[in-house]
Protein backbone atom coordinates (compact mmCIF):
# COMPACT_ATOMS: atom_id res chain seq x y z
CA UNK A 1 0.00 0.00 0.00
CA UNK A 2 1.51 3.41 -1.11
CA UNK A 3 2.94 5.41 1.86
CA UNK A 4 2.59 2.58 4.88
CA UNK A 5 6.25 2.75 4.51
CA UNK A 6 6.54 6.78 5.72
CA UNK A 7 3.19 5.97 7.82
CA UNK A 8 5.42 3.59 9.74
CA UNK A 9 8.63 6.28 9.90
CA UNK A 10 6.14 9.08 11.06
CA UNK A 11 5.06 6.58 13.86
CA UNK A 12 8.28 5.44 14.84
CA UNK A 13 9.40 9.02 15.18
CA UNK A 14 6.03 9.79 17.36
CA UNK A 15 7.07 6.74 19.47
CA UNK A 16 10.35 7.65 20.07
CA UNK A 17 9.79 11.74 20.72
CA UNK A 18 6.34 12.04 22.58
CA UNK A 19 7.25 16.00 22.11
CA UNK A 20 7.47 15.75 18.18
CA UNK A 21 6.19 18.78 16.76
CA UNK A 22 3.11 19.18 14.17
CA UNK A 23 5.55 21.30 11.98
CA UNK A 24 8.75 19.46 12.31
CA UNK A 25 10.52 18.01 8.94
CA UNK A 26 10.96 14.26 9.28
CA UNK A 27 12.69 11.60 6.67
CA UNK A 28 10.41 9.03 5.24
CA UNK A 29 11.63 5.61 3.20
CA UNK A 30 9.27 6.35 0.33
CA UNK A 31 10.01 8.61 -3.24
CA UNK A 32 11.23 11.70 -2.70
CA UNK A 33 9.64 14.77 -4.32
CA UNK A 34 10.62 16.01 -7.24
CA UNK A 35 12.96 19.30 -7.12
CA UNK A 36 12.58 20.71 -11.32
CA UNK A 37 12.71 24.21 -9.69
CA UNK A 38 15.88 23.21 -7.63
CA UNK A 39 14.61 24.38 -4.58
CA UNK A 40 16.78 25.52 -1.99
CA UNK A 41 16.47 24.44 2.01
CA UNK A 42 14.57 25.03 3.74
CA UNK A 43 11.90 24.37 1.07
CA UNK A 44 12.97 21.23 -0.37
CA UNK A 45 12.70 19.68 2.74
CA UNK A 46 9.37 21.07 3.70
CA UNK A 47 7.95 20.04 0.56
CA UNK A 48 9.30 16.53 0.86
CA UNK A 49 7.89 16.62 4.45
CA UNK A 50 4.48 17.93 2.94
CA UNK A 51 4.36 15.26 0.22
CA UNK A 52 5.26 12.26 2.52
CA UNK A 53 2.45 13.27 5.32
CA UNK A 54 -0.02 13.40 2.10
CA UNK A 55 1.29 9.81 2.02
CA UNK A 56 0.65 9.08 5.45
CA UNK A 57 -2.45 10.46 5.78
CA UNK A 58 -3.91 8.59 2.52
CA UNK A 59 -2.46 5.15 4.46
CA UNK A 60 -3.88 5.77 7.43
CA UNK A 61 -7.18 6.47 5.87
CA UNK A 62 -7.34 3.58 4.48
CA UNK A 63 -6.23 1.63 7.17
CA UNK A 64 -8.89 3.20 8.80
CA UNK A 65 -11.52 2.32 6.40
CA UNK A 66 -10.24 -1.15 6.79
CA UNK A 67 -10.30 -1.39 10.20
CA UNK A 68 -14.07 0.13 10.63
CA UNK A 69 -15.29 -2.58 8.04
CA UNK A 70 -13.58 -5.14 10.30
CA UNK A 71 -14.98 -3.51 13.58
CA UNK A 72 -18.84 -2.84 12.57
CA UNK A 73 -18.38 -7.09 11.54
CA UNK A 74 -17.41 -8.23 15.01
CA UNK A 75 -20.04 -5.56 16.31
CA UNK A 76 -22.46 -7.40 14.52
CA UNK A 77 -21.66 -11.17 15.55
CA UNK A 78 -20.48 -9.82 19.64
CA UNK A 79 -23.77 -8.16 20.65
CA UNK A 80 -26.55 -10.60 20.59
CA UNK A 81 -24.07 -13.03 22.77
CA UNK A 82 -23.24 -10.17 24.64
CA UNK A 83 -27.25 -9.43 25.37
CA UNK A 84 -27.81 -12.77 26.08
CA UNK A 85 -24.94 -13.10 28.56
CA UNK A 86 -25.70 -10.21 30.07
CA UNK A 87 -29.72 -11.21 30.77
CA UNK A 88 -28.39 -14.21 31.80
CA UNK A 89 -25.82 -12.95 34.46
CA UNK A 90 -28.09 -10.01 35.61
CA UNK A 91 -30.03 -10.02 38.81
CA UNK A 92 -34.26 -10.15 38.84
CA UNK A 93 -33.65 -6.73 40.63
CA UNK A 94 -31.66 -5.18 38.28
CA UNK A 95 -33.39 -7.01 35.15
CA UNK A 96 -37.04 -5.46 36.20
CA UNK A 97 -36.06 -1.91 36.97
CA UNK A 98 -35.02 -1.92 33.18
CA UNK A 99 -38.36 -3.11 32.26
CA UNK A 100 -39.50 -0.26 34.23
CA UNK A 101 -37.56 2.37 31.98
CA UNK A 102 -38.98 0.42 28.95
CA UNK A 103 -42.14 0.82 29.99
CA UNK A 104 -41.64 4.61 30.77
CA UNK A 105 -40.31 5.26 27.66
CA UNK A 106 -42.99 3.49 24.85
CA UNK A 107 -45.88 5.32 24.02
CA UNK A 108 -49.36 5.09 24.90
CA UNK A 109 -49.86 3.59 21.13
CA UNK A 110 -47.08 1.29 22.51
CA UNK A 111 -48.90 -0.19 25.37
CA UNK A 112 -48.60 -3.68 24.40
CA UNK A 113 -45.03 -3.56 26.13
CA UNK A 114 -45.84 -5.31 29.00
CA UNK A 115 -47.36 -8.42 27.49
CA UNK A 116 -44.49 -8.44 24.90
CA UNK A 117 -41.96 -8.56 27.47
CA UNK A 118 -43.91 -10.96 29.70
CA UNK A 119 -44.02 -13.42 26.27
CA UNK A 120 -40.28 -13.48 25.90
CA UNK A 121 -38.87 -16.22 27.97
CA UNK A 122 -39.93 -17.82 31.26
CA UNK A 123 -37.78 -15.57 33.46
CA UNK A 124 -38.70 -12.44 31.68
CA UNK A 125 -42.80 -13.34 32.48
CA UNK A 126 -41.98 -14.07 36.19
CA UNK A 127 -40.13 -11.10 36.57
CA UNK A 128 -42.41 -8.81 34.68
CA UNK A 129 -45.22 -10.31 36.32
CA UNK A 130 -43.64 -9.10 40.09
CA UNK A 131 -43.10 -5.27 38.59
CA UNK A 132 -46.56 -3.87 39.61
CA UNK A 133 -45.30 -0.53 37.49
CA UNK A 134 -45.39 -3.02 34.03
CA UNK A 135 -49.24 -3.07 34.54
CA UNK A 136 -50.16 0.20 35.43
CA UNK A 137 -51.81 1.41 31.90
CA UNK A 138 -55.52 1.02 31.63
CA UNK A 139 -56.82 1.98 27.97
CA UNK A 140 -60.45 2.33 27.60
CA UNK A 141 -59.90 0.49 24.25
CA UNK A 142 -58.67 -2.53 25.89
CA UNK A 143 -61.13 -5.33 26.75
CA UNK A 144 -62.70 -5.53 30.47
CA UNK A 145 -60.49 -9.07 31.01
CA UNK A 146 -57.84 -7.42 30.43
CA UNK A 147 -58.13 -4.29 32.17
CA UNK A 148 -59.25 -6.90 35.51
CA UNK A 149 -56.12 -8.56 35.07
CA UNK A 150 -53.74 -5.46 34.81
CA UNK A 151 -55.48 -3.82 37.95
CA UNK A 152 -54.77 -7.42 39.88
CA UNK A 153 -51.26 -7.36 38.58
CA UNK A 154 -50.67 -3.58 39.19
CA UNK A 155 -50.57 -4.35 43.16
CA UNK A 156 -50.58 -0.91 44.84
CA UNK A 157 -48.76 1.19 41.94
CA UNK A 158 -50.42 4.66 40.63
CA UNK A 159 -52.84 4.12 37.66
CA UNK A 160 -52.72 5.29 34.29
CA UNK A 161 -55.67 6.23 32.97
CA UNK A 162 -56.20 6.66 28.86
CA UNK A 163 -59.24 7.64 27.60
CA UNK A 164 -58.22 8.46 23.58
CA UNK A 165 -60.50 5.49 21.93
CA UNK A 166 -63.43 6.94 24.13
CA UNK A 167 -65.36 7.68 20.84
CA UNK A 168 -65.59 4.42 19.63
CA UNK A 169 -67.38 3.07 22.83
CA UNK A 170 -70.92 3.39 23.00
CA UNK A 171 -72.47 4.25 26.20
CA UNK A 172 -72.75 0.83 27.58
CA UNK A 173 -69.34 0.05 27.05
CA UNK A 174 -67.95 3.40 28.69
CA UNK A 175 -70.25 2.54 31.63
CA UNK A 176 -68.27 -0.47 32.18
CA UNK A 177 -65.02 0.39 31.70
CA UNK A 178 -65.96 3.08 34.83
CA UNK A 179 -67.19 0.49 36.64
CA UNK A 180 -64.16 -1.53 36.47
CA UNK A 181 -61.30 1.42 37.00
CA UNK A 182 -63.72 3.15 39.18
CA UNK A 183 -63.37 1.45 42.58
CA UNK A 184 -59.75 2.21 41.99
CA UNK A 185 -59.49 5.78 41.09
CA UNK A 186 -57.92 6.50 44.84
CA UNK A 187 -54.74 5.80 42.97
CA UNK A 188 -55.10 7.13 39.41
CA UNK A 189 -51.94 8.69 39.20
CA UNK A 190 -52.91 10.24 35.91
CA UNK A 191 -55.84 10.68 33.01
CA UNK A 192 -54.94 11.12 29.27
CA UNK A 193 -57.26 12.39 26.51
CA UNK A 194 -59.88 14.12 29.01
CA UNK A 195 -62.58 16.51 27.50
CA UNK A 196 -65.97 17.86 28.52
CA UNK A 197 -68.42 14.98 27.50
CA UNK A 198 -66.03 12.41 29.11
CA UNK A 199 -65.92 14.64 32.82
CA UNK A 200 -69.90 13.66 33.88
CA UNK A 201 -69.01 10.22 32.23
CA UNK A 202 -66.22 9.97 35.39
CA UNK A 203 -68.56 11.79 38.39
CA UNK A 204 -71.59 10.01 37.49
CA UNK A 205 -69.44 6.57 38.62
CA UNK A 206 -68.58 7.84 41.40
CA UNK A 207 -65.36 9.35 41.08
CA UNK A 208 -65.33 12.81 42.80
CA UNK A 209 -62.40 12.45 44.84
CA UNK A 210 -58.70 12.14 43.11
CA UNK A 211 -56.13 12.29 45.74
CA UNK A 212 -53.41 10.70 44.01
CA UNK A 213 -53.49 12.80 40.60
CA UNK A 214 -51.00 14.45 39.63
CA UNK A 215 -51.26 15.01 35.71
CA UNK A 216 -54.33 15.86 33.39
CA UNK A 217 -53.84 15.64 29.46
CA UNK A 218 -57.31 17.42 28.69
CA UNK A 219 -58.71 18.34 25.11
CA UNK A 220 -61.34 21.09 23.97
CA UNK A 221 -62.72 21.74 27.10
CA UNK A 222 -63.07 24.05 30.74
CA UNK A 223 -59.97 23.21 32.56
CA UNK A 224 -62.35 24.08 35.81
CA UNK A 225 -63.36 20.45 36.81
CA UNK A 226 -65.40 19.83 39.95
CA UNK A 227 -62.86 17.07 41.55
CA UNK A 228 -60.97 16.78 44.49
CA UNK A 229 -56.93 17.23 42.90
CA UNK A 230 -54.62 18.07 46.34
CA UNK A 231 -51.87 16.78 44.04
CA UNK A 232 -52.15 18.05 40.39
CA UNK A 233 -49.11 19.97 39.42
CA UNK A 234 -49.23 19.32 35.47
CA UNK A 235 -51.69 20.08 32.80
CA UNK A 236 -51.35 18.87 29.15
CA UNK A 237 -54.14 21.30 27.51
CA UNK A 238 -55.23 21.07 23.49
CA UNK A 239 -57.28 24.15 22.44
CA UNK A 240 -58.82 24.16 25.92
CA UNK A 241 -60.30 27.11 28.00
CA UNK A 242 -58.01 28.51 30.48
CA UNK A 243 -58.88 31.20 33.04
CA UNK A 244 -57.83 32.44 36.83
CA UNK A 245 -60.31 30.72 37.99
CA UNK A 246 -59.36 26.66 36.58
CA UNK A 247 -59.15 23.86 39.29
CA UNK A 248 -56.50 24.20 41.43
CA UNK A 249 -54.01 26.53 39.33
CA UNK A 250 -52.09 28.26 42.41
CA UNK A 251 -50.42 24.25 42.79
CA UNK A 252 -49.78 23.78 39.26
CA UNK A 253 -45.62 23.17 38.03
CA UNK A 254 -46.08 21.94 34.42
CA UNK A 255 -48.07 23.40 32.48
CA UNK A 256 -47.87 22.83 28.71
CA UNK A 257 -50.90 24.15 26.26
CA UNK A 258 -51.24 24.13 22.67
CA UNK A 259 -53.40 26.58 20.38
CA UNK A 260 -54.39 25.82 17.31
CA UNK A 261 -56.30 28.52 15.14
CA UNK A 262 -58.05 30.32 17.91
CA UNK A 263 -59.11 34.04 18.72
CA UNK A 264 -56.88 34.18 22.06
CA UNK A 265 -57.17 36.65 24.65
CA UNK A 266 -53.97 37.38 25.54
CA UNK A 267 -54.79 38.93 28.81
CA UNK A 268 -56.56 36.36 30.25
CA UNK A 269 -54.04 33.86 29.64
CA UNK A 270 -51.56 36.39 31.13
CA UNK A 271 -53.75 36.88 33.99
CA UNK A 272 -54.49 32.87 34.55
CA UNK A 273 -50.09 32.89 33.91
CA UNK A 274 -49.70 35.27 36.69
CA UNK A 275 -52.57 33.17 39.29
CA UNK A 276 -49.90 30.14 38.70
CA UNK A 277 -47.70 30.99 41.83
CA UNK A 278 -45.62 27.50 41.89
CA UNK A 279 -44.87 27.55 38.11
CA UNK A 280 -41.92 26.13 37.16
CA UNK A 281 -42.28 24.94 33.44
CA UNK A 282 -44.68 26.85 30.96
CA UNK A 283 -44.65 25.65 27.13
CA UNK A 284 -46.91 27.11 24.86
CA UNK A 285 -47.39 26.36 21.14
CA UNK A 286 -49.38 28.67 18.80
CA UNK A 287 -50.41 27.80 15.16
CA UNK A 288 -52.32 30.07 12.98
CA UNK A 289 -53.83 31.79 16.52
CA UNK A 290 -55.28 35.81 16.21
CA UNK A 291 -56.14 38.14 19.01
CA UNK A 292 -58.78 39.09 20.17
CA UNK A 293 -57.61 41.26 23.08
CA UNK A 294 -59.40 45.24 22.66
CA UNK A 295 -56.46 47.71 23.01
CA UNK A 296 -58.93 49.49 25.23
CA UNK A 297 -58.00 46.62 27.60
CA UNK A 298 -54.40 46.55 29.66
CA UNK A 299 -53.73 43.68 32.54
CA UNK A 300 -51.27 45.01 35.22
CA UNK A 301 -47.65 43.25 34.89
CA UNK A 302 -45.63 42.68 37.17
CA UNK A 303 -41.75 43.59 37.44
CA UNK A 304 -40.04 42.38 34.46
CA UNK A 305 -37.95 39.15 35.03
CA UNK A 306 -38.97 39.27 38.71
CA UNK A 307 -40.52 35.48 38.59
CA UNK A 308 -37.57 32.80 38.49
CA UNK A 309 -38.92 29.45 36.90
CA UNK A 310 -36.96 26.38 35.25
CA UNK A 311 -37.95 26.28 31.88
CA UNK A 312 -40.33 28.41 29.31
CA UNK A 313 -41.03 27.26 25.91
CA UNK A 314 -42.70 29.00 22.87
CA UNK A 315 -43.14 27.73 19.85
CA UNK A 316 -45.07 29.28 16.79
CA UNK A 317 -46.16 27.72 13.63
CA UNK A 318 -48.84 28.09 10.53
CA UNK A 319 -50.36 31.89 10.39
CA UNK A 320 -49.75 33.30 13.63
CA UNK A 321 -50.07 36.59 13.42
CA UNK A 322 -46.97 38.54 14.52
CA UNK A 323 -49.01 41.10 16.54
CA UNK A 324 -50.08 38.02 18.98
CA UNK A 325 -46.42 36.84 19.29
CA UNK A 326 -45.27 40.26 20.73
CA UNK A 327 -48.25 40.97 23.04
CA UNK A 328 -47.25 37.15 23.84
CA UNK A 329 -43.95 38.43 24.77
CA UNK A 330 -45.16 41.37 26.82
CA UNK A 331 -47.24 39.46 28.63
CA UNK A 332 -44.68 37.19 29.32
CA UNK A 333 -41.90 39.59 30.45
CA UNK A 334 -42.48 39.04 34.10
CA UNK A 335 -41.02 35.55 34.10
CA UNK A 336 -37.40 34.60 34.37
CA UNK A 337 -36.16 31.20 33.29
CA UNK A 338 -33.21 29.30 33.73
CA UNK A 339 -33.90 28.28 30.04
CA UNK A 340 -35.58 29.53 27.34
CA UNK A 341 -36.53 27.85 24.27
CA UNK A 342 -38.24 30.18 21.12
CA UNK A 343 -39.14 28.52 17.61
CA UNK A 344 -40.39 30.65 14.70
CA UNK A 345 -41.44 28.71 12.24
CA UNK A 346 -44.89 30.85 11.29
CA UNK A 347 -45.06 32.94 8.07
CA UNK A 348 -43.59 36.29 9.79
CA UNK A 349 -43.27 39.43 8.09
CA UNK A 350 -40.75 40.35 10.77
CA UNK A 351 -37.31 38.68 9.77
CA UNK A 352 -36.31 38.07 13.84
CA UNK A 353 -39.64 38.22 15.42
CA UNK A 354 -37.93 38.39 19.26
CA UNK A 355 -38.68 41.55 21.13
CA UNK A 356 -42.27 42.53 22.41
CA UNK A 357 -44.31 45.62 22.11
CA UNK A 358 -42.00 47.79 24.00
CA UNK A 359 -38.77 47.12 21.75
CA UNK A 360 -37.15 45.12 24.22
CA UNK A 361 -35.66 41.90 23.60
CA UNK A 362 -37.45 38.71 24.68
CA UNK A 363 -35.07 35.86 25.03
CA UNK A 364 -33.75 35.49 28.56
CA UNK A 365 -31.97 32.85 30.82
CA UNK A 366 -28.81 31.22 31.64
CA UNK A 367 -29.56 29.08 28.40
CA UNK A 368 -31.48 30.54 25.30
CA UNK A 369 -32.40 27.94 22.39
CA UNK A 370 -33.25 29.27 19.46
CA UNK A 371 -34.82 27.82 16.37
CA UNK A 372 -35.62 30.57 13.79
CA UNK A 373 -36.93 30.18 10.24
CA UNK A 374 -36.26 33.39 8.72
CA UNK A 375 -32.79 34.99 8.36
CA UNK A 376 -31.17 36.17 11.32
CA UNK A 377 -28.28 38.94 11.86
CA UNK A 378 -26.20 36.27 14.66
CA UNK A 379 -24.04 39.17 15.76
CA UNK A 380 -27.19 41.75 16.56
CA UNK A 381 -28.88 39.16 18.17
CA UNK A 382 -25.49 38.18 20.41
CA UNK A 383 -24.59 42.16 20.49
CA UNK A 384 -28.10 43.10 22.16
CA UNK A 385 -28.04 39.48 24.96
CA UNK A 386 -24.72 40.45 25.92
CA UNK A 387 -25.69 44.44 26.51
CA UNK A 388 -28.81 43.76 28.09
CA UNK A 389 -28.45 41.01 30.12
CA UNK A 390 -25.60 39.59 32.23
CA UNK A 391 -26.59 35.80 32.96
CA UNK A 392 -26.56 34.44 29.59
CA UNK A 393 -24.24 31.19 29.30
CA UNK A 394 -24.90 29.64 26.55
CA UNK A 395 -27.07 30.04 23.21
CA UNK A 396 -28.14 27.43 20.94
CA UNK A 397 -28.60 28.64 17.43
CA UNK A 398 -30.99 26.61 15.18
CA UNK A 399 -31.29 29.40 11.63
CA UNK A 400 -30.88 27.65 7.87
CA UNK A 401 -30.27 31.36 7.38
CA UNK A 402 -28.08 33.34 9.77
CA UNK A 403 -25.76 36.27 8.77
CA UNK A 404 -22.73 37.96 10.55
CA UNK A 405 -23.02 41.67 8.95
CA UNK A 406 -21.02 43.90 11.87
CA UNK A 407 -22.93 47.21 13.07
CA UNK A 408 -20.63 47.47 15.25
CA UNK A 409 -16.65 45.81 16.43
CA UNK A 410 -17.41 42.04 17.72
CA UNK A 411 -14.30 42.24 19.32
CA UNK A 412 -15.51 45.23 21.62
CA UNK A 413 -18.93 43.64 23.01
CA UNK A 414 -17.53 39.98 22.96
CA UNK A 415 -14.72 40.35 25.14
CA UNK A 416 -16.98 41.31 28.55
CA UNK A 417 -19.54 39.06 27.10
CA UNK A 418 -21.24 36.64 29.69
CA UNK A 419 -21.62 34.01 27.24
CA UNK A 420 -19.39 30.81 27.33
CA UNK A 421 -21.01 28.75 24.69
CA UNK A 422 -22.55 29.27 21.46
CA UNK A 423 -23.90 26.72 19.33
CA UNK A 424 -25.01 27.07 15.53
CA UNK A 425 -26.78 23.83 14.02
CA UNK A 426 -28.14 23.34 10.57
CA UNK A 427 -27.04 26.73 9.04
CA UNK A 428 -25.97 27.93 5.54
CA UNK A 429 -23.01 29.70 6.32
CA UNK A 430 -21.37 31.95 3.95
CA UNK A 431 -19.27 33.47 3.19
CA UNK A 432 -16.65 31.92 5.11
CA UNK A 433 -14.88 35.51 6.20
CA UNK A 434 -17.51 36.12 8.38
CA UNK A 435 -17.44 32.61 10.35
CA UNK A 436 -13.46 33.64 10.53
CA UNK A 437 -15.02 36.96 12.21
CA UNK A 438 -17.51 35.37 14.75
CA UNK A 439 -14.67 32.69 15.50
CA UNK A 440 -11.45 35.15 16.03
CA UNK A 441 -14.09 37.48 18.28
CA UNK A 442 -15.59 35.22 20.06
CA UNK A 443 -12.01 32.78 21.13
CA UNK A 444 -10.03 35.99 21.15
CA UNK A 445 -6.51 34.77 23.13
CA UNK A 446 -7.42 38.19 24.70
CA UNK A 447 -10.43 37.07 26.46
CA UNK A 448 -10.06 36.35 30.58
CA UNK A 449 -12.47 33.10 30.15
CA UNK A 450 -10.58 30.25 28.23
CA UNK A 451 -13.52 28.66 28.68
CA UNK A 452 -15.69 29.36 26.16
CA UNK A 453 -16.59 27.10 23.04
CA UNK A 454 -17.89 27.56 19.94
CA UNK A 455 -19.92 24.27 18.28
CA UNK A 456 -20.56 24.23 14.55
CA UNK A 457 -23.30 21.14 14.05
CA UNK A 458 -24.40 19.83 10.34
CA UNK A 459 -23.30 23.64 8.91
CA UNK A 460 -22.79 21.68 5.62
CA UNK A 461 -21.50 24.43 3.75
CA UNK A 462 -18.12 24.74 5.47
CA UNK A 463 -15.67 22.12 4.69
CA UNK A 464 -13.85 19.98 7.07
CA UNK A 465 -10.34 22.15 5.60
CA UNK A 466 -11.71 25.00 6.39
CA UNK A 467 -12.64 24.18 10.53
CA UNK A 468 -9.35 22.61 11.18
CA UNK A 469 -7.56 25.61 9.39
CA UNK A 470 -9.52 27.78 11.53
CA UNK A 471 -8.84 25.80 14.77
CA UNK A 472 -5.21 26.26 14.33
CA UNK A 473 -5.90 29.78 14.25
CA UNK A 474 -8.33 30.06 17.40
CA UNK A 475 -7.31 27.12 19.34
CA UNK A 476 -9.39 24.13 20.52
CA UNK A 477 -12.17 26.13 21.89
CA UNK A 478 -13.98 25.53 18.55
CA UNK A 479 -15.58 22.52 17.95
CA UNK A 480 -17.57 20.92 14.77
CA UNK A 481 -19.14 17.76 13.76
Amino acid sequence: MDGVDELLTLLTAWKRDTNFAQDDVYGGHGQRCENPQSYVEPLVSLRRSLEESKRCMKALDRVRQDLGKTIRALRRRCMPLILHDGIRRMPDELLAHILEMGHASANWDESEFSLTASHVSHRLRHVALHTPVLWSRLSIAGPLDRIRAFISRSGHANLEVDLLFWHHLNVSQQTAFFNVVGPVSRRWSSITHLSDPRVPAITSAGVSELPNLRHLSCCYMDLTMPWTMPLLTSIQGYDCRCTPQMSHVSQLTSIHLRFVEQCMDIIVLSETFHAMRSMRDLSLKLCGCTNQTSSSRAAALPERHSFNMDTLEIYVEGFTLDAVVGQLYSALSYLAPSMMVISLQHASEDMALLHDTDGLVFPYGSTIRLLIKQPLNTFRLLEELSRVYDIVRSVYLVAPEPSFSVRSPPYLWMAGSSLRHLRIEKARLFPEDDVKILAKAFLSPNNDDRSRSLEFVSCETLSEDFFMELQDEVGDGLKWW
